[in-house]
């Protein structure tokens, strides 16, 4: 979650038409995101904003749906093991209840 919020902020804080900032910091975050396993869904999506057109079509090209598809994009199933293999489950609240619920249920 933290690179996809950097990301975020990227989009958020460094104007559109300033494209060599926007390079500059997106290109290495995502670049060592990948390394450290980190890319998720909303990692993808937050790239999707904060990089410019050419750069997001240089680091995830190969792995776009066609530009045919109505759903076009990258699908986290189409990017390497090793670009996704640390990334945790990022839906809300899914850690949060795990000792709660078995608590309640007195398995603890």
């Amino acid at each position: 979650v933290t690179y996809g919020m950097f990301l975020r902020a990227v989009s958020n804080l460094i104007p559109t038409d300033d494209e060599l900032r926007r390079r500059s910091v997106v290109e290495p975050v995502f670049l060592q995101c990948c390394k450290d396993g980190q890319v998720g869904e909303i990692v993808l999506k937050q790239l999707r904003y904060a990089a410019p057109d050419d750069l997001y079509q240089k680091l995830i090209g190969d792995f776009l749906v066609s530009s045919k598809s109505p759903t076009r994009g990258v699908r986290i199933e189409d990017i390497p093991h090793e670009w996704k293999c640390n990334v945790r489950n990022e839906r809300r609240g899914a850690r949060r209840n795990n000792g709660k619920n078995k608590m309640r249920r007195g398995k603890m």
